[in-house]
């Protein structure tokens, strides 16, 4: 996979993620998901920083994230320092 198709292959996973807004339905404030962006080498492993404002008010949410499996194999999702600190868990599937 060259550069520039995995590149793209981020750029669509952005995108896909990008129309999230999660809405906290007791005290009607808004919080936000952003995905940040990476690119590196064919073979090479990607990280990018998935991020959630005002997390403290989301008891739980939930996701998918779809991408082209020809471009990107092998995704997976670990937790960050604030996901352990608050004792938080992902669950995830492939299908």
């Amino acid at each position: 996979m060259n550069k520039l198709m995995k590149s793209f292959c981020i750029g669509i996973l952005a995108l896909s993620v990008s129309f999230l807004l999660l809405v906290n339905s007791s005290s009607a404030q808004s919080i936000t998901l952003t995905l940040g962006s990476g690119q590196d080498k064919p073979g090479e492993t990607v990280s990018l920083s998935l991020n959630l404002s005002d997390s403290n008010s989301a008891a739980s949410f939930q996701l998918t994230i779809e991408y082209d499996a020809s471009m990107l194999e092998n995704p997976t999702a670990v937790r960050g320092s604030s996901l352990i600190s608050a004792e938080k868990f992902i669950y995830q599937y492939a299908r």
